[in-house]
């Protein structure tokens, strides 16, 4: 049995978008946390069959180790935001992270 990080970006048009970091161009989308979970199964599974034992070898060998976020700020197209604002997150991306077993 494998196990891979899944991040989950809350889509700001509904439902969630994810991508396997381990995994470059395994990415996938659901209306809700767990179809998302689901189709990310589904997508690793599929992903994991493209592969050499080699090239699952050397994947396999990676793991995430943190998720962090940081704050940048382009000075060109800089946009000064309330400094009350009510949310503080409104109108930016939930972003979390998940697991899939498969």
């Amino acid at each position: 049995m494998y196990e891979f990080d899944v991040v989950i970006v809350e889509d700001e048009s509904g439902g969630y978008v994810g991508f396997v970091p381990a995994l470059p161009g395994c990415h996938t989308q659901g209306d809700s946390v767990g179809e998302l979970l689901d189709n990310a199964k589904e997508a690793v599974e599929l992903y994991l069959e493209t592969l050499t034992e080699e090239e699952k070898r050397e994947l396999l060998r990676q793991r995430v180790v943190g998720l962090q976020k940081v704050k940048a700020l382009a000075q060109r197209h800089a946009v000064r935001l309330p400094e009350a604002a009510e949310d503080p997150s409104e109108g930016a991306s939930r972003l979390f992270a998940g697991r899939v077993h498969i």
